[in-house]
């Protein structure tokens, strides 16, 4: 998966050399001395635009917010406004880490939203493997603001608008058997050896879904030998139970985000444009009140 997103950075790149990139390393939090940070990214001209918060893949332990560089790219020439982040990778950090720094950069972006001229109620997130992992629990997880703190920013809302969430496991089961060069490894590493049964079904997405979660848009191979499409499968019918909107997109086929590189314009690529533009427009342009 890195290899596939670091070749379709090359390609965009190639494209088009100069992203729109309006603030690079601006810090979001700083955690045990370890500055954490995010690069900003603007379309031209005066918003307040639409905000898309990108949580970049890796299995937990590997990559940056530069892989999201060719998406942000891309959704910046759409009209949004993103915020590419970086968060703790395990197995240094373990669950939460990993989710507690993504709601503190989305609360960082609400609170500065007037100085990257951004909405901060049309705030959606978009994330791959395990950045759609994250972005998964962050949407299903309790509002994290905190209106009595008094840091500014822990008073701000983790509440998201919507979801993109391509090929990311949303039920993690603690294995019965680990080996050192399989698949659970990754999960173990990203829990720690130590996580209960508890806290795995914690990080799991789908057993946090209520009817008060946002919409989703779902991506996903029909062959990932890596996440099974059964992942995102179940979770949109959990999210359906609770009759939260979602769509998930089949890519007949595809495998752990290979069709990425293939078809960079593919139909899932489209829904996902048409999806953000949609759930993300200003509330005077929506049938339906705002939640």
């Amino acid at each position: 998966m890195i290899s596939t997103i670091l070749a379709l950075a090359t390609l965009f790149a190639a494209a088009d050399p100069a992203p729109p990139i309006i603030a690079r390393d601006v810090v979001y939090r700083t955690v045990e001395g370890r500055p954490l940070a995010l690069d900003a990214y603007r379309p031209a001209g005066d918003g307040p635009f639409p905000a898309v918060l990108t949580i970049h893949g890796g299995a937990w332990r590997m990559g940056s917010k530069a892989m999201d560089a060719p998406f942000a790219h891309r959704l910046v020439k759409e009209g949004f406004a993103v915020f590419a982040v970086d968060y703790r990778l395990a197995p240094a950090a373990t669950y939460p880490a990993q989710i507690d720094d993504c709601a503190a950069a989305l609360q960082f972006v609400r609170a500065h939203a007037a100085e990257y001229q951004v909405d901060p109620k049309r705030v959606g997130a978009l994330g791959a493997s395990a950045g759609a992992h994250l972005a998964a629990l962050l949407a299903t997880r309790d509002d994290g603001a905190d209106p009595k703190s008094a840091d500014p920013l822990r008073r701000e809302s983790t509440r998201l608008a919507c979801v993109g969430a391509w090929f990311g496991p949303m039920l993690l089961v603690k294995p019965r058997v680990e080996r050192p060069d399989g698949p659970e490894r990754l999960v173990t590493d990203f829990m720690g050896k130590d996580a209960d049964v508890a806290a795995y079904r914690a990080a799991s997405p789908l057993l946090a879904v209520s009817a008060d979660d946002p919409p989703f848009l779902l991506v996903h191979g029909t062959k990932d030998d890596l996440v099974s499409i059964r992942q995102s499968e179940g979770f949109a019918a959990a999210l359906e139970r609770v009759k939260v909107p979602c769509e998930l997109v089949r890519v007949e086929g595809g495998g752990h985000g290979d069709f990425i590189l293939r078809d960079p314009d593919g139909e899932y690529w489209k829904k996902t444009i048409a999806f953000l533009r949609e759930k993300l427009r200003p509330a005077a342009a929506t049938t339906t009140p705002a939640r």
